[in-house]
């Protein structure tokens, strides 16, 4: 951010209508960090130097516990390491876990003869100033960097008309095209406004941008669109700059990255480190927001936008926003143009989510009933769902993964717990760990409630779900046991990487499908031993992101992350 003096220094030598041009210019950025060698920065992130003049490369912040003077260590232009870990430098031998780790080895009297291994820039631990519940090396952050500033940095309005309004599930055009309602989504984009179909190059003109590094306001260019869903943090600005360090500069102009914001109270007040979003939303109540601490006995579970809860200032769930969001993207048709999409060689979109927002992604990618999301198998669009370690599932059924005795041997059985553990936790299978009606969130959560009482069944409902493209990923290292709620803690797994395991192994039950026990667990193959009368062809893959810990970076980063997240998948 600007200090305080910078502003006195500079606002001194202007005038009055430059006055007010700064002051504007300023506040459309406060959400993010100004760094000193030029460009801008996710908040709280440590800014280094690059090779492309006034632009600035970011390590992110991963941990709300870190200090408030937490930086991170810049190894060289394009790979740093968070607090509490410092930079170094190995041979690896499996060089195609992590992005950082592609490079060939040379010099300094390392054996080039061996072809399997490679040079990798690692993160080591600071064993006198650890970070927060972390107890290993790390791969080195790819630092991420925001092109165009101007055009990337400034908040976003997202209008979005209710679904109880509208007397129908989705809208069409002519609704789209009224006037903003009160209550619009925030969202940061790459590529502008939404709403502005054509190319305005006057967008695209910054004193930093380049022809590889820029992103143009040109829409008809997009052939993917990823849709960064942000964790409890609500660090939106973060998830975006960590989508750029994913794209190659070449296929920069064509890749959209949109980061929805799901505000809480608290945005709209200056308190606290984590309040970054401040200065953008004086005044501005019409964003939509959600609860986001625990408020017994309505909102019994924090962070209300991840279980599809309404606004608190309008009857909105988060996932209804993300659903008008992404049928934005596939069918809008810009005002005057009749026929003509807004992004007419969209090829792919991708909702991504980590954590909180992980759950977000699995549970809408459940739900979600919009019309114009083409998530059936498609040659003109693939859209897929990447949920990675999220705290919590939701069952299709009763049943879950319950530690048993097996002779002398505990294991996992999917099986209905017993009734001696459903007395300890009568809602286990209620939302949000599973979609039996009458649990305390229904009031909160309409969508949900009229997903199973309009539209279809539980079982039909899963049967769908099993058909859309989901992409599961859990680090190895992301173990720290979670003692949460009994809903998580009793019936799914102690720690977010069994979660995902045991949650991986009921759909495998449920639908009657197998799968392989390594690191890369492809869902779908059919079983001949089949146990039940579910079975059908699963689109859905789990990616076991090895020795990585709870880290959105690291995980998106990885070879099979942006594999899920990025590139072509059959």
């Amino acid at each position: 951010m600007i200090s305080s003096l910078s502003c006195a220094l500079i606002l001194k030598s202007v005038s009055s209508r430059s006055f007010i041009f700064l002051l504007f210019f300023i506040a459309k950025v406060k959400g993010w960090k100004q760094c000193e060698g030029g460009g801008v920065c996710p908040d709280f992130a440590t800014c280094c130097p690059s090779a492309r003049p006034g632009v600035s490369s970011c390590i992110s912040m991963r941990y709300n516990k870190d200090p408030d003077d937490a930086k991170g260590e810049c190894c060289d232009e394009t790979i740093g390491c968070p607090y509490g870990f410092s930079c170094s430098v190995r041979l690896d031998e499996n060089p195609e876990v992590h992005l950082q780790s592609d490079w060939k080895v040379h010099g300094s009297g390392l054996d080039s003869s061996k072809a399997t291994q490679h040079r990798q820039s690692y993160c080591k631990i600071d064993q006198e100033n650890p970070p927060t519940e972390l107890f290993h090396d790390q791969p080195g952050y790819k630092m991420c960097q925001i092109p165009n500033p101007s055009m990337t940095t400034k908040l976003r309005r997202f209008p979005i008309i209710p679904e109880v309004s509208q007397g129908k599930e989705g809208t069409d055009e002519q609704q789209r095209r009224r006037p903003l309602p009160a209550h619009p989504l925030a969202y940061y984009s790459s590529h502008g406004d939404l709403f502005e179909c054509d190319d305005d190059t006057k967008n695209s003109k910054d004193e930093t941008s380049s022809s590889s590094l820029s992103s143009s306001n040109n829409k008809t260019q997009i052939r993917k669109a990823l849709v960064m869903i942000h964790g409890s943090l609500r660090n939106a600005d973060d998830y975006l700059c960590v989508a750029h360090s994913l794209i190659p500069q070449a296929e920069r102009g064509s890749v959209l990255i949109v980061a929805p914001l799901f505000l809480a109270p608290s945005d709209l007040k200056q308190k606290g480190k984590h309040h970054q979003h401040h200065h953008q939303f004086q005044n501005q109540t019409q964003f939509l927001y959600w609860q986001n601490h625990e408020k017994q006995p309505k909102y019994p579970i924090s962070h209300s936008w991840r279980y599809g809860a309404d606004a608190l200032n309008a009857p909105v769930s988060s996932y209804e926003a993300l659903d008008r969001l992404v049928e934005h993207l596939v069918s809008f048709t810009a005002p005057g143009t009749d026929s003509n999409r807004c992004f007419p060689n969209l090829q792919q979109v991708t909702i991504v989510g980590h954590s909180a927002g992980g759950q977000l992604v699995h549970r809408w990618a459940l739900l979600s009933n919009a019309l114009r999301i083409p998530w059936t198998i498609n040659e003109n669009m693939d859209i897929r769902a990447v949920v990675a370690n999220p705290r919590s599932y939701c069952y299709l059924n009763e049943k879950r993964m319950m530690m048993m005795m097996d002779g002398d041997k505990t294991a996992a059985q999917w099986k209905v717990p017993t009734a001696s553990q459903i007395q300890k936790c009568p809602d286990y299978n209620q939302w949000t760990w599973g979609l039996e009606s009458g649990g305390a969130l229904d009031k909160v959560v309409p969508y949900k409630v009229r997903r199973l009482k309009e539209k279809m069944s539980a079982e039909e409902l899963a049967h769908r779900y099993a058909s859309r493209k989901v992409l599961y990923l859990t680090g190895e290292y992301d173990d720290i046991e979670q003692d949460d709620v009994c809903g998580d803690r009793d019936f799914q797994g102690m720690n977010r990487h069994e979660r995902a395991l045991y949650y991986v192994a009921s759909l495998n039950a449920y639908f009657g499908t197998a799968t392989t026990s390594n690191s890369t667990t492809i869902l779908g193959a059919s079983s001949s031993n089949n146990t039940t009368d579910n079975s059908i062809l699963l689109r859905h893959e789990l990616h076991t992101i090895p020795k990585t810990p709870h880290d959105h970076i690291l995980m998106f980063q990885s070879a099979a992350g942006r594999r899920a997240i990025i590139e072509p998948i059959k």
